[in-house]
């Protein structure tokens, strides 16, 4: 005769301890919660978000006074690598004027976000100063 499963309460088969709560977390993360995760990944950068403040601050920048700005954190390359994840992400976007390059935020969710955080954080401390 084969042995019945083990029930837990009135009806209910054993489980592993962690089964019931992966699967709720799994079902309650929403695309808006993926997207704003994806978004907070992003900005967890010092360079990034340096980036993202310093055109908040200054507006249309090129990429050259981009790297100056950012010359205590990170080398060109670096700059480079970082100005292209903003880029392909859609918070920046590229114009080439010449043989310079231009970056702006270009999504207005972004641009909140960072002018909120900018606010809150960096009104009147000397440590958020790009000059």
């Amino acid at each position: 005769m084969a042995k019945q499963p083990k029930k837990r309460g009135p009806g209910r088969p054993a489980r592993g301890p962690y089964t019931d709560k992966r699967k709720t977390l799994t079902t309650r993360i929403t695309a808006d919660m993926r997207e704003a995760l994806e978004v907070l990944k992003i900005l967890n950068h010092p360079v990034r978000l340096s980036i993202l403040c310093n055109l908040i601050e200054h507006g249309e920048m090129a990429a050259g006074e981009i790297v100056e700005q950012e010359k205590e954190l990170a080398s060109q390359s670096q700059v480079s690598q970082y100005l292209k994840v903003l880029r392909e992400k859609g918070f920046v976007s590229a114009r080439k004027d010449g043989q310079f390059v231009y970056y702006e935020i270009v999504s207005p969710e972004i641009r909140i976000l960072i002018e909120q955080m900018h606010e809150l954080f960096c009104a009147d401390k000397d440590f958020c100063a790009t000059d």
